[in-house]
């Protein structure tokens, strides 16, 4: 069992910075999510007839499917970014989260991490470690999470632009509506977003955002049936 401060430390700041699918609705940093626990629910998407040309009725549509999103007992959330100028993969990152406490988050070729009740889990250098946290440590971790990724969500109602549902659209199978939206970063560089959301469930399916300034591009996809997190050691 691993009990160094090091180790301890490490999984910590992997907890601060783990925010992603919305941090990427901006372009910035790295994609990430979580699901809060006691946190209030939005109001459920509402869809209207035929395509709105207000923005402010895409927006609210957008808006609502993120929280709804955010508040879901479980998801897994895969998220691919592109360096434009190669083609290649700059990063493949895997987010779950089932509620209330199990999290996961894994990076291709990279360290892992895995928390399930006070118990976290840590991949590095190619061997898995364990450490047992208090109860309060670990609602301490989730909560940082959930307060990161909430204002977030905040700050897109104030951040989006130019938000327009394209329209129908199906991806494998789900019927979905697809948007767009435009986020102005502080350095000026523009990044439009496309998202495409659950007709039935009201949910967030499928996001792809570009940065052609940043030479980035991403795309995000979210499943919320048969989420497992399990111990990967004893």
């Amino acid at each position: 069992m691993c009990c160094s401060t090091d180790r301890k430390l490490l999984a910590w700041l992997w907890l601060l910075s783990a925010s992603v699918f919305f941090t990427a609705c901006a372009g910035t940093g790295t994609p990430s999510a979580s699901v809060a626990t006691g946190s209030s629910i939005s109001p459920t998407l509402k869809v209207s007839t035929g395509i709105p040309t207000r923005a402010d009725l895409a927006k609210t549509d957008i808006i609502a499917a993120m929280w709804a999103t955010f508040n879901t007992p479980a998801r897994s959330v895969h998220m691919v970014v592109i360096d434009t100028s190669t083609q290649q993969a700059r990063s493949e990152t895997v987010i779950a989260h089932i509620s209330p406490d199990r999290y996961l988050k894994r990076i291709k070729n990279g360290p892992a991490m895995i928390i399930i009740s006070t118990t976290m889990y840590l991949f590095a250098s190619g061997v898995w470690s364990k450490t047992v946290v208090s109860a309060d440590e670990a609602t301490a971790n989730i909560s940082a999470l959930n307060t990161t990724d909430s204002h977030q969500i905040s700050a897109l109602e104030h951040t989006m632009q130019k938000a327009t549902r394209i329209g129908p659209d199906s991806l494998a199978g789900v019927a979905t509506l697809k948007y767009q939206y435009e986020i102005q970063g502080k350095d000026g560089s523009l990044t439009l977003n496309k998202v495409w959301l659950g007709v039935a469930d009201h949910m967030m399916h499928r996001r792809e955002y570009t940065n052609d300034a940043k030479k980035l591009k991403g795309t995000i996809t979210f499943q919320y049936a048969g989420v497992k997190i399990e111990a990967p050691i004893p």
